[in-house]
Parts: C-alpha cells; structure tokens; sequence
C-alpha cells in the first residue's frame, strides 16, 4: 500500500563540495540538497531548465544504505542518463547494477531504491510536468 507522506530526505544541509566543478555548479546553478541525512544520503538536484512541460536537472547522488521506508515513486514520468558511476537499483526482488551510459526510462509510479557502492553517482534527468505526489511502499508495489 502506498504511503504519501512528505519526503524525510528534505534536510536543506549543505555539504563541502569535492571537487572544483562541484563548487561552480553550486555557486552558479540553482540546486537543492535533498539527502537524507539520517542514513548518510547526500543528494544535489541542480535544476537546469524548467518548463511547464519538462524540467531538465543534474543529479549527484551518494547513497550509502538503502531507504529505511521502502522504495519511493515519482510525481512525474523521467528519462535518466547515468553519467558517472552509476547505481544499484532495487525493484521489487530484482537488484540491477545500472552502469554509466544506462538510459532508463520510468514512469510516474515505478518504485525503487537505489545505493551508489560504485562511488558518487552523476545523473543527467528530463522530467515530465508534476503529476502526483512522492510516495513510499515496499519495493515493487505499484499503482
């Protein structure tokens, strides 16, 4: 059963960039960090371009555990092109290494969970407008 809930991994934290082009990126893009702290989640969504229609966003996640909730659903339908390290996903009993160059397609209510033991993880992400809200159920249960 799906639980829609605001997302704990709000924490609005900033954290010392790694590397130089993480700082310009920060100093120059609009982004928000929404990791979860509790379970050492760091996660940069550097918005792009947004549209009524779409948004455009960079994403740099570093993801140590897996969600204590379950996995989490989307509010909108998204393309995903993993740039660097990549991820390993969990959906449903199926875990994929998904590999720098994957692209992924995944509608609004494809629920997963991901954790990045490949190193910190580069997404480039085009989503569709918003839709529905977040939500967390256990992994592979869909609307």
């Amino acid at each position: 059963m799906k639980t829609v809930m605001p997302s704990p991994t709000h924490s609005g934290r900033e954290i010392p960039p790694k590397s130089r082009f993480e700082a310009l990126l920060r100093r120059f893009i609009p982004h928000k960090e929404i990791g979860w702290w509790d379970i050492g989640e760091v996660f940069y969504r550097y918005k792009l371009l947004s549209t009524r229609w779409f948004n455009i966003y960079l994403h740099q996640l570093e993801a140590p555990n897996w969600h204590p909730v379950g996995c989490h659903d989307h509010p909108w339908w998204f393309i995903s092109l993993l740039l660097k390290s990549g991820y390993l996903e969990r959906h449903g009993d199926e875990y994929v290494r998904r590999r720098p160059g994957s692209l992924l397609y995944r509608p609004a209510n494809w629920s997963h969970d991901v954790t990045t033991p490949y190193g910190r993880s580069w997404s480039l992400i085009v989503t569709g407008p918003k839709k529905r809200a977040w939500g967390f159920q256990p992994c592979g249960e869909e609307d």
